[in-house]
């Protein structure tokens, strides 16, 4: 907890020394419900339409965000990152990818029409959202702690894929008083200090419930 306190205070103080950033504009109709597509094609239309949207932002302005947290390179584990490319294909990145976690976090994160499509190697890279919550990364696993922070209609698939194969998920989720902090524009930066202040508040209150599920309590 304290080391999510620092990294908090940290994103604070970054955006305080910056002019505040205005609400985006809204997404184009065209590309509106991109998330939680579960085919391939459906996936590879929105990447399509991703390619063509008119204002989006360049994906540059997401490589920052790593140094911004305070983190310059993969941590020990298995760590994934998830990403889609615009031709619907899912990747996880790790350690093992030979790929720059900045990079592979910016595009992880790279929402169709709001940013354009991160180039990797040759392939561009959407939001891995486009895909769900990819929940379901985690198959095999026997416990997973899922935290979505806007559950999709494809999440409650993917919870039933990992107790399928045996695992058992816990999967807190922003409670109201976090919902409304939170909103649901997330291309709006005001929001998130706030948002990441009270996801401490509400981490705070269920670490003990968490601590008891990871270990078998």
């Amino acid at each position: 907890m304290a080391l999510l306190a620092a990294r908090y205070a940290r994103i604070r103080a970054a955006d305080a020394a910056q002019a505040p950033p205005s609400a985006a504009a809204p997404l184009p109709p065209s590309i509106k419900n991109w998330t939680g597509k579960r085919t391939q094609a459906t996936r590879a239309e929105v990447g399509s339409r991703a390619l063509a949207a008119s204002g989006a932002l360049p994906a540059d302005v997401l490589t920052g965000q790593a140094p911004r947290l305070g983190v310059v390179d993969w941590p020990p584990g298995n760590l994934r990152l998830v990403a889609v490319t615009v031709d619907g294909t899912i990747r996880a990145f790790d350690r093992s990818a030979d790929v720059p976690i900045a990079l592979a976090m910016a595009a992880s994160g790279a929402a169709p029409g709001s940013v354009q499509p991160v180039s990797i190697d040759g392939l561009r890279y959407m939001d891995g959202a486009v895909a769900g919550t990819n929940i379901d990364q985690a198959v095999g696993a026997k416990r997973v702690l899922a935290i979505t922070p806007f559950p999709l209609a494809s999440t409650s698939e993917e919870i039933k894929a990992i107790a399928t194969h045996g695992g058992e998920v816990f999967h807190p989720v922003p409670d109201e008083a976090g919902r409304q902090v939170i909103g649901y524009e997330t291309r709006d930066l005001r929001l998130r200090g706030p948002a990441a202040e009270d996801g401490y508040r509400q981490a705070t209150a269920i670490a003990e419930r968490v601590r008891a599920f990871l270990i078998g309590d």
